[in-house]
């Protein structure tokens, strides 16, 4: 595969996982793995600068915000911190730096939340979000008790820290029936829940590590921040040191690999900070890193076991996966006897017979990887690789990297599909879970996802082990679907490579189905974070017959297709894009949002040649920096707003 076509692979992979990790809270792959991925795609970037592609997971901090969320502004940025895997590399890093005194602390595997207090009080509560702006989860994050809701210090701060959830209260909600697949998306899961009195039953924790925004603090190194952090009644990691050599780094590497499985929360590595904030300064930040601070992951655990045999599954696009059953090994603190092979190029390289003893890798409470085959028996059979799909019997066809099945009425897609389309980042139809689906489908009563809209709930209460009150919620919920958001139901679609964000992206920029169905590539690329791979996909969706029959039901059933027109007043800031930085002593930052948008102007997320005018208030962030560096846009200092408010001259 030449460079240009592996790039757009690999970024329209790493967004499909960033989409499962950060707003499904889903993810197939660890995080390792996923770290991999990302490292190549640097490295292909950096040899072929001319595919860099804008939407590029290189170029942006992965976002956690949800389709209609509620989101606040972060005064200070919250960068992800780039990584490495060896010991050896920490302690390049350390020495390309001049080996300054550096924090170590524990990487929690958990969830990134920034909090903002003022007068001493709790203001709010936000997920990082996509690093600029963050989702709002005060009412649920209020009721987690490690997070102090009054602090000592009068002035204006924000406090960043890690909520996650005990291994020991994981293991409490798993036996309860539970379905989270590890920790962190149960602390997820939690921070999110509606009912914010469940959210209090959950048992969250959180470490603090860190302050964003502060206005009075006499703040000159990491070493302080976690004594502020301390006397304001924060918990602080007691696993937290500091480095002056290269034996400190060494061994405190080696003691946290040690002692890790015995804590009652999980961490994925070590976070290491250079001390001195002089020096954080001097070093600056990327454009999604900072240089002062680096991330290293922990090295999986490996296992051998006996490859016994190989299962193919089908997802909803139609694409075979290869998971390998094997004989039961304890890895990572649980039983294993599945591990996921990806896809044919992969299972091809490791050269596989059945009965072949097999190295395997786990992290993060992900379902395992073969990474090779370690021995093999004068009794080990060759594969061989299927020609059919194991459902329908239609002849599969191979791609570069995955073969797939093009039946798109095969029964093993179609149930896919349906639980996708009923899942809760989509239609969140209560009462069609997998199980559910899979009885329905059984019994004759779903088959295509327009099939729920014509349930026969009398019928259906005739079922098997069918409570009334079950039906009922089930017919409710679906009902109450019908009024979920254009973009929610795009996503539910299933196009594939069109994760939630982009369902959002596409609905706003198209506005209804019909100027959907005909926009061609070219429009499609238009949107921000659209490559050309993921728009020949949108294409061919809506070419296919059989999805546009699907379409046509579900908009006679009464699915939203199209966004309301909001009502966008006429002024003389139409046509023009703003971004505002720092802070403002006549308006919050929300207000001015507000009254620029009212007057026609739109708010940009960014500093890009399409923005205009950058209004700057007091201890500006980075937007400033990089607006002077582009050269193209014009800054407006806050006793220049009403001349702009007031539709002056300037405009």
């Amino acid at each position: 595969m030449n460079p240009k076509n592996r790039i757009d692979f690999l970024v329209d992979e790493l967004k499909k996982h960033n989409s499962l990790y950060y707003q499904e809270t889903a993810p197939q792959i660890s995080d390792r793995e996923y770290d991999l991925l990302l490292a190549e795609l640097k490295q292909l970037e950096a040899e072929n600068p001319q595919y860099l592609r804008a939407d590029s997971p290189t170029q942006a901090v992965g976002s956690d915000l949800s389709v209609e969320s509620k989101t606040i502004d972060h005064i200070e940025p919250m960068y992800s911190l780039d990584n490495l895997f060896s010991v050896d590399d920490v302690i390049k890093f350390w020495k390309n730096l001049g080996c300054p005194n550096l924090s170590m602390e524990p990487k929690f595997d958990g969830f990134s939340i920034n909090l903002f207090y003022q007068g001493c009080s709790l203001r709010y509560a936000t997920t990082r979000g996509n690093g600029k702006q963050g989702e709002n989860v005060t009412a649920n994050l209020g009721m987690v008790e490690a997070i102090p809701k009054k602090i000592d210090y009068v002035g204006e701060v924000e406090v960043r820290g890690e909520v996650y959830m005990p291994k020991s209260e994981f293991n409490r909600l798993i036996s309860s029936g539970h379905g989270f697949a590890n920790p962190r998306n149960a602390a997820v899961g939690s921070i999110k829940l509606k009912d914010k009195s469940q959210a209090q039953n959950r048992n969250l924790q959180a470490s603090f590590y860190s302050v964003g925004y502060f206005d009075k603090l006499q703040i000159n190194s990491q070493n302080e921040i976690f004594g502020f952090l301390k006397e304001q009644n924060f918990k602080v990691s007691e696993l937290t040191q500091f480095a002056q050599n290269e034996q400190d780094i060494r061994g405190y590497c080696e003691k946290l690999d040690k002692v890790r499985a015995e804590l009652d929360f999980e961490i994925d590595g070590i976070v290491f900070k250079v001390d001195d904030f002089t020096l954080q300064k001097k070093l600056g930040f990327t454009s999604k890193y900072p240089r002062w601070a680096m991330a290293y992951k922990f090295p999986a655990e490996e296992k051998v076991s006996t490859l016994l045999d190989i299962e193919y599954n089908v997802g909803r696009t139609g694409a075979i996966t290869p998971v390998a059953i094997l004989e039961p090994v304890q890895i990572s603190g649980s039983t294993v006897s599945r591990a996921t092979l990806h896809n044919f190029v992969f299972l091809r390289s490791l050269d596989l017979h059945i009965g072949d003893k097999v190295r395997l890798i786990k992290s993060g409470e992900i379902i395992p990887k073969i990474i090779s085959g370690e021995e093999r028996s004068k009794e080990s059979s060759p594969l061989d690789l299927p020609q059919n799909c194991p459902v329908c019997n239609t002849e599969l066809q191979y791609g570069d990297y995955i073969a797939f099945c093009s039946n798109n009425s095969c029964p093993a897609r179609s149930l896919r599909k349906l639980e996708h389309f009923a899942s809760k980042g989509a239609l969140d139809i209560v009462g069609l879970g997998p199980k559910q689906i899979e009885a329905l489908a059984e019994n004759g009563f779903l088959e295509k996802i327009e099939d729920i809209y014509s349930l026969d709930y009398g019928k259906i209460l005739l079922l098997e082990r069918q409570a009334e009150q079950s039906v009922n919620n089930l017919k409710n919920s679906v009902e109450a679907s019908k009024s979920k958001s254009f973009a929610k139901v795009l996503y539910g679609l299933g196009i594939e490579g069109v994760g939630a964000q982009t369902a959002e992206l596409l609905a706003d920029r198209f506005r209804n189905i019909g100027d959907l169905q005909t926009a061609e590539v070219e429009d499609l690329q238009s949107v921000d974070g659209i490559g050309p791979i993921l728009a020949e996909n949108i294409v061919s969706y809506f070419a296919n017959p059989d999805n546009q029959k699907t379409i046509s039901e579900l908009q006679k059933a009464g699915l939203q297709f199209s966004v309301s027109e909001r009502a966008v007043k006429e002024g003389k800031l139409s046509g023009k894009t703003f971004l505002i930085t720092g802070k403002f002593s006549a308006y919050s930052r929300q207000e001015l949002k507000d009254l620029l948008t009212a007057n026609g102007g739109k708010y940009l997320s960014t500093v890009s040649a399409k923005l205009d005018y950058l209004i700057v208030g007091e201890a500006p962030g980075s937007k400033l920096t990089k607006a002077e560096k582009l050269g193209t846009v014009t800054i407006v200092q806050e006793e220049e707003l009403s001349r702009l408010l007031g539709f002056h001259k300037l405009i």
